[in-house]
């Protein structure tokens, strides 16, 4: 069982990852522009500028300074048309029914930490750079709902069109065009991450699916597979046969699962003959090499039936 460290460092890696490959100036135009824009070179790369994603607010209540810090995924600051913009690009392999409300979470601070670094005397006529946020989400659940704050708020009748909402910009990786991309190996994750969700553990339907390493790693971490993660990164060659390591990584997880029932059958048949078995030998025979176990499992077999 998976410890809630190990989880969180996974976690962390699993992010670290995402972020690299978004923040890589290329890549986040050309998500960008086939998210928001049609594939139109809206926003340019060599216009980008990578900026400070940890973003805090302190404010006093109940006569106490308090401290809020958020982090965005990524955040860029962008010229269209002449005009300053920021950019926030989040990455979410899960649905999240609270997702537009970061967002307006977000995107407020972002403002506020522009109007607080302004000197008082300046205010008056300070505008603020635009603040746009928007969410690839990566997960194999379809992503119905919410797209919007309204979407989980209960608005009364008569203030139904009057009360703001926050758009989310939330768009499913499933449904991304891919025609629409123009940089390689955004190209290639994107149709790569969509054809894994579709193939239905049919290798035969991904035999022409050759990535990068660098792009694999990603695919593997968007579609949340950390094992296939530890696979590819053990790959010696920059291109990987995706379905050559499919095939490879479906038989190394039938042969653990066929270990696991050993195992399993083991301690089971322990504790049914002595009734109780230490965590110390359990952990000593889930460290054993396959003859071992096999060893063992007639062994313990032989001693139930004496």
């Amino acid at each position: 069982v998976r410890s809630s460290a190990a989880s969180d460092v996974y976690k962390r890696q699993q992010d670290k990852i995402l972020r690299g490959f978004f923040k890589v100036k290329t890549h986040f135009a050309d998500i960008i522009n086939a998210m928001l824009f049609e594939g139109k070179d809206v926003i340019h790369a060599n216009e980008l500028l990578l900026c400070d994603s940890d973003e805090t607010i302190y404010f006093v209540y109940e006569n106490r300074i308090n401290v809020m810090e958020r982090r965005r995924d990524i955040l860029m600051h962008a010229t269209v048309n002449g005009i300053p913009v920021y950019i926030g690009l989040e990455i979410q392999s899960t649905i999240n029914y609270s997702m537009p409300y970061r967002l307006l979470l977000y995107d407020t601070m972002t403002y506020h930490l522009q109007y607080k670094l302004i000197d008082k005397d300046h205010r008056e006529h300070f505008r603020p750079t635009g603040v746009m946020s928007t969410v690839l989400y990566s997960g194999d659940r379809t992503w119905h709902q919410p797209h919007s704050l309204l979407d989980r708020i209960l608005v009364p009748e008569p203030l139904k069109g009057l009360m703001n909402t926050w758009k989310g910009n939330i768009h499913d990786i499933k449904e991304i065009n891919v025609e629409l991309l123009r940089n390689e190996k955004v190209k290639s994750l994107i149709s790569a991450v969509q054809t894994i969700y579709k193939w239905n553990k049919d290798t035969s339907t991904i035999k022409e699916l050759v990535l990068s390493k660098e792009v694999a790693i990603v695919v593997a971490v968007m579609t949340n597979s950390e094992e296939l993660v530890i696979r590819i990164e053990k790959e010696e060659r920059e291109e990987v046969d995706m379905c050559q390591v499919l095939e490879e990584f479906k038989l190394e997880s039938e042969m653990r699962g066929l270990k696991q029932g050993k195992i399993q059958t083991i301690v089971n048949q322990l504790k049914s003959k002595f009734g109780f078995v230490s965590k110390e030998l359990i952990m000593k025979i889930e460290e054993s090499s396959d003859d071992k176990i096999d060893a063992l499992t007639i062994k313990i077999l032989s001693l139930i039936h004496i």
